[in-house]
């Protein structure tokens, strides 16, 4: 493949918008240190008074407030990883294989729940119109020849990693 064609980006992508719908997130120090980019010096301004318009900038963090809160209220219940027997039997540990709890319980391998990675990623999504989940297994050195080797090896566990759409 073409380095031309693996570096192309589609006609939609907008890093400016990107970049600014994370600094309304974020807020603080971050948006006040960026705010050319909302405040864009007006034609005929001088650059001192350009200048003083910059240091007097303020921004109240509704935004994040809102994201927080819509975010919060999609997770107020946990999520339930259950088996497809479930249903059936009415027991959703039991008959859950040990694959799909620890993937649950520790999803992206650094102890961060299944729900906590999609809290995530649902804000990331909110402030950014879209956001992206990666789920991978490890790259092994050698195939593993039996279930158990693959077991041992850790190759068999899945992990999640969030996809940077800035870039």
């Amino acid at each position: 493949m073409k380095y031309k064609q693996l570096n192309a980006r589609h006609p939609d992508y907008d890093a400016t918008a990107i970049l600014r719908n994370g600094l309304l997130y974020q807020g603080g120090q971050a948006i006040i240190s960026n705010a050319r980019l909302f405040m864009p010096q007006e034609q005929g301004e001088f650059a001192v008074t350009y200048q003083r318009r910059l240091g007097c900038a303020n921004y109240a963090n509704y935004f994040a407030e809102i994201v927080n809160g819509y975010v919060s209220d999609l997770f107020s219940k946990p999520l339930t990883v259950c088996a497809s027997t479930a249903e059936e039997t009415g027991d959703v540990e039991s008959d859950l294989p040990p694959f799909y709890k620890e993937f649950a319980d520790d999803c992206d391998l650094q102890d961060s729940s299944l729900q906590e990675a999609l809290r995530r990623l649902s804000a990331g999504a909110m402030t950014h119109d879209r956001a992206y989940l990666g789920v991978d297994f490890p790259s092994a050195d050698q195939r593993p020849e039996t279930l158990l080797e693959e077991e041992q090896s850790g190759a068999d566990r899945a992990y999640v990693y969030a996809v940077d759409n800035a870039s």
